[in-house]
């Protein structure tokens, strides 16, 4: 076995460590103290560590270098709750110490160890001790322990376990609130069974270690709290700013304040600002990251309504579960509506222009209570997204129809019949959507040429089967070009207009329909979708 490790080990110690901490992640989460949004720090780190992996999985790093700057922008985009952000930072840490380095042996784990202490502790304004930083510093500790020892990768590595078991067993000491509730703090948990998970997958040895925690039943103490006084400000905030014109240190000076809110973190690096704040007056801090830059990804939990939620102390065997239910991603919030008329229970806006994240869509599977989730992305960028959460789901069935539009959602779940199982229902609901036409309306945002079709910028594009197949100058043009080129025997065309498109004028567009196509019905509906004029549906 090597002293060091080069790019290859370390992108599979990485997926190791993120396997691990999935086995784990429940654990993480029955340890908080706090039953609101923020709890969920076991799932927090693990869709945080999750994106850092997906994001040098797609780019495919040839350097320790990349894979370093690769990952910290992965966990940063990826960041959710405090633990998460935490998280992302101690990555962020891990990429300054690999920068420059060919191979990690020990000297660079204990500096990638040491800037990892450094840059968590450098994003939160007040750190507190009894945390997940009391933790990376008796990993950093144990590192150089290690490092004193030999230069070995491994040896670095092990000495870290042991200081960074120690610092975690010291959390209820330091912390009053954690030593009431008799845990250890859940962030700190998480972070030491990701090294866990990275020693393990080195070594390839699959035993517990002399450092695995034990964790008690009795951890989950959402007794403790017997009132919401404890809540001062309501609102879990997070969001994005693109290309701030603020610095890190220029943010923190104006939202630390105790008018505005407290538990503040922040990070600025890569042109990228991610803020997390406790808060009464969400519009106000938005208002001024709105006046620093492009805000993206926004978070808003009212941490009193769960708090009330999760103190009704549920156990999960009493929670009845039916047997199906439904999730949709729909491009607007009038076929959203549609959508729930059908008898969809979760719904995700999303579509060509925002695709949803597989924590979005795992955040829509979670508030649906039954044994058999489907899926319907409607669109082929989304598909993907969807099938991860079938790993994510250990206590329902996940079955993702790969619809590719709207117009196929609608279809597959008219054709559901709830008497047969789930791998009969997939196989129904396939052929359903197949057995329609769809199209779409749009408009071209450049000068282009697509399979030998010249577009210019601004022309009106006819979509069919995801496929452009012309342009012309205007909607109505646009519509019954498509029909022409279309329709054969089909009885009924659906029109899905969208917020472009006036009602009068969709309306028109029908009687010309009707007068044109004496045989067909024409049905007409309000989509309210941005980007398309028109969703079009032949059956």
């Amino acid at each position: 076995m090597s002293s060091e490790v080069d790019i290859k080990e370390v992108i599979k110690i990485y997926k190791g460590a993120l396997n691990y901490l999935d086995l784990y992640k429940e654990e993480v989460n029955n340890l908080n103290v706090f039953p609101v949004p923020d709890g969920d720090t076991g799932t927090n780190m693990y869709l945080t560590f999750q994106n850092a992996v997906k994001v040098f999985e797609v780019n495919d790093p040839k350097t320790i270098t990349e894979f370093g700057e690769l990952t910290a922008k992965g966990a940063l985009l990826g960041a959710r709750g405090n633990s998460g952000v935490i998280l992302s930072q101690i990555l962020r840490g891990f990429a300054h110490g690999m920068a420059g380095e060919s191979n990690i042996d020990g000297r660079v784990l204990t500096k990638c160890f040491k800037e990892a202490s450094g840059v968590a502790y450098k994003a939160v304004r007040k750190p507190v001790k009894g945390t997940i930083l009391t933790v990376i510093d008796g990993l950093y500790k144990g590192a150089e322990k290690g490092y004193k020892i030999s230069n070995d990768f491994f040896t670095v590595l092990e000495e870290s376990l042991k200081e960074g078991q120690k610092a975690l067993d010291s959390t209820p000491e330091l912390l009053p609130v954690l030593k009431e509730a008799g845990v250890v703090d859940a962030g700190g948990f998480g972070l030491l069974k990701i090294i866990e998970g990275m020693f393990k997958t080195a070594i390839g040895d699959n035993k517990v270690l002399d450092t695995q925690i034990q964790v008690l039943e009795s951890a989950i103490i959402d007794e403790s709290f017997k009132s919401l006084e404890d809540i001062k400000y309501s609102y879990c905030t997070e969001f994005i700013i693109l290309d701030p014109t603020e610095t890190n240190e220029e943010i923190r000076t104006r939202l630390d304040d105790p008018a505005i809110g407290d538990s503040l973190v922040t990070i600025v690096a890569d042109g990228i600002a991610k803020v997390h704040i406790h808060t009464n007056r969400p519009g106000q801090v938005l208002e001024y990251a709105l006046g620093i830059g492009s805000v993206t990804s926004i978070k808003i939990d009212n941490m009193k309504e769960q708090f009330k939620n999760k103190s009704k102390k549920i156990k999960p065997k009493e929670v009845r579960l039916k047997e199906y239910g439904f999730v949709m991603v729909v491009p607007g919030p009038g076929l959203g509506k549609i959508a729930k008329s059908m008898g969809v229970d979760a719904i995700l806006e999303g579509g060509q222009t925002m695709n949803p994240s597989t924590h979005d869509i795992q955040e829509a599977i979670e508030t649906v209570d039954a044994k058999v989730v489907y899926i319907f992305p409607n669109n082929k960028n989304i598909i993907l997204s969807a099938e991860q959460t079938i790993e994510l789901n250990k206590d329902k069935k996940i079955v993702v129809i790969p619809t590719t539009n709207i117009q196929q959602g609608y279809a597959a779940i008219l054709a559901f019949n709830e008497e047969m199982k789930p791998r009969e229902n997939q196989k129904l609901m396939k052929e359903a959507y197949k057995d329609i036409k769809t199209g779409a309306i749009t408009y071209a945002v450049r000068n282009t040429t697509i399979s030998g079709l010249k577009i210019k910028k601004d022309q009106i594009l006819i979509i069919s089967e995801n496929k452009i197949i012309g342009g012309v100058k205007n909607t109505e043009e646009a519509v019954l070009s498509y029909l022409e080129e279309n329709l054969e025997e089909q009885g009924l065309v659906t029109l899905y207009y969208g917020d472009m498109v006036k009602e009068n004028e969709a309306m028109k567009l029908k009687e010309k329909i009707e007068e044109k196509y004496k045989d067909i019905e024409v049905a007409v509906y309000d989509g309210k979708q941005p980007v398309y004029f028109y969703f079009i549906s032949l059956e």
